[in-house]
This record gives C-alpha cells, sequence and structure tokens, in this order.
C-alpha cells in the first residue's frame, strides 16, 4: 500500500543478524543506550487503577489467542465476521490504554466506562472465541485437543479436572 513500509515476516535471529551487519557496515556512529530508559517527565509504571491495568492486560492476551484461533479454524465467511467482532474489542482496548487511563490520572466515570467497556470486549472475545473452538475441534467421547499457539516447541504435563475428563468421557 502507497505510504506504508514494506513489511515481510521472518525469524527474529535473522532480523538481528541484518541490524548486526548494517551497523557494523555504517559510517556514522550509532547511538547506544546503555541502562534503564527513563522517561523523566512521563511516569507510567504504576497506577492507581489495577484493575484497569488487569483488565488491559487480559484482554490483550484474549485477543491474541483468539485471533490465533480464528486464523487456524474459520472458514473464510466466518473469519470477516470474526476480525469485525475482535477488531471493536481492540478498539476498546486501545482507547483504554490512553496515557490518562491505565496510570490511574483521569477520573473516576472514566474508569467506570472503562470497566463497562472492558466487559463489552471481554464478551466479544469470548464470544469469537467459542465460534472458533467449536469450529476446530470435532470432539469424539473420550479425545481432547490441545492447541499449543506461542511458536515454540512446548514440554509438561496438561491437567485436567476430573470432572472436566469424566463429563467428556461420559458424553
Amino acid at each position: 500500500m502507497p505510504g506504508l513500509p514494506r513489511v515481510r515476516m521472518g525469524r527474529v535471529d535473522a532480523y538481528v543478524d541484518r541490524l548486526q551487519a548494517t551497523l557494523a557496515a555504517s559510517p556514522e556512529p550509532v547511538a547506544v543506550w546503555d541502562g534503564e530508559l527513563y522517561l523523566e517527565y512521563h511516569r507510567g509504571t504504576y497506577t492507581s487503577q489495577a484493575a484497569v491495568k488487569q483488565q488491559n492486560r487480559a484482554l490483550e492476551l484474549a485477543l491474541r489467542e483468539t485471533e490465533w484461533l480464528a486464523a487456524w479454524t474459520l472458514e473464510p465467511a466466518a473469519k470477516a465476521a470474526a476480525k469485525a467482532e475482535l477488531d471493536a474489542a481492540w478498539e476498546i482496548v486501545l482507547r483504554n490504554q490512553f496515557h490518562d487511563i491505565l496510570p490511574g490520572s483521569s477520573i473516576r466515570e472514566v474508569y467506570e466506562d472503562a470497566a463497562v467497556e472492558y466487559r463489552a470486549a471481554a464478551a466479544r472475545v469470548a464470544a469469537v472465541g467459542e465460534q472458533c473452538q467449536a469450529a476446530g475441534t470435532r470432539p469424539q467421547p473420550g479425545t481432547f485437543a490441545i492447541f499449543n499457539s506461542v511458536p515454540w516447541e512446548r514440554t509438561g504435563v496438561v491437567r485436567l479436572s476430573q470432572a472436566l475428563a469424566q463429563a467428556r468421557f461420559t458424553a
């Protein structure tokens, strides 16, 4: 698209190798920052509104997982509808990341509105997630589907509650 940078998917290690080569070949010195980046006039590390930060992060993670699942499980027509719902949820999350909201320097009514909006966004994400799970699995009695949504191999024990396991085996 005109005016936008060209983007190419790739691995981080390949990008870092190219970046190091570019920096090594640069005739000009490259600025280096050592230590913590301290933004003297904008301290956004703490908040008086922990619930807002928690809801913000929970929705960011839920949206990431749901987008991944939608891309993997849904048919093209269903993907378009899911995208619209997820875009609406992202708009809510991003609007509530305004610099006075997350650090807790807004008025009470802003946080009341944010709580209502976060619930609406969470409902949208949950609905799309349920649609994805239904589309992505064809459950058979005694079976489970386990998804790994991160780009690295995982090992470990998957624990299911006894009630869930019994419900699935008798269904």
